[in-house]
């Protein structure tokens, strides 16, 4: 693990061909723009008035909220968003609090480990309750665009990843940013 701390940026796909040959976690490396996000939380729903909002957390630890005011823009929406993308979508972003850098850096590592396990097919959980995504954001330094990386979902369609790092890292996002601690509704997968 020593050597993958002392690359800058792996590629995504390098990053996938050394979880994939190494059976273990390669290490997310955030960005070297600490601002950027690592961590993203994102609520869309459309069912009785547009609603598209969330948080990220950036490397620094610092939890900013996000209103796009129910305007979507399907560029802007894409798990594959460039650094120019990223900032228009969290224009008039306002910061919330601020975690532990160390913390908010664990659990990135954490969200590695997470990566490595398959997502559950999405199964129906509730009606018009809109989506809450809980996502990872790696940057690959081949193309320069951050890729979400999905830990877990809930509401109308719910998925996830069987793993105690995965359910260890998106509970304590919604957590930091929800403020939510027991088992929400509309998440066949919250226990």
């Amino acid at each position: 693990m020593a050597r993958f701390r002392s690359m800058k940026r792996l590629s995504l796909a390098a990053t996938l061909a050394l979880v994939a040959a190494c059976g273990r976690s390669a290490n997310f490396l955030p960005p070297e723009d600490v601002a950027a996000p690592l961590f993203e939380v994102e609520y869309e729903n459309y069912a009785w008035s547009p609603t598209w909002t969330g948080f990220y957390v950036d490397g620094e630890g610092n939890v900013y909220a996000w209103d796009r005011h129910g305007i979507q823009d399907a560029t802007l929406s894409a798990n594959e968003l460039t650094p120019t993308q990223l900032a228009q979508k969290y224009a008039g972003r306002s910061i919330r609090k601020a975690l532990s850098k160390d913390e908010v850096l664990q659990r990135y590592q954490q969200a590695a480990q997470a990566a490595q396990t398959g997502l559950t097919a999405p199964r129906g959980a509730c009606a018009d309750a809109g989506v809450t995504r809980f996502s990872a954001w790696v940057l690959d330094s081949g193309d320069g665009k951050y890729h979400r990386v999905l830990l877990h979902q809930r509401g109308d369609e719910a998925i996830t990843r069987h793993s105690d790092a995965n359910r260890a890292v998106w509970k304590w996002l919604d957590a930091a940013t929800l403020g939510n601690t027991g088992d929400p509704i509309c998440d066949p997968y919250a226990g």
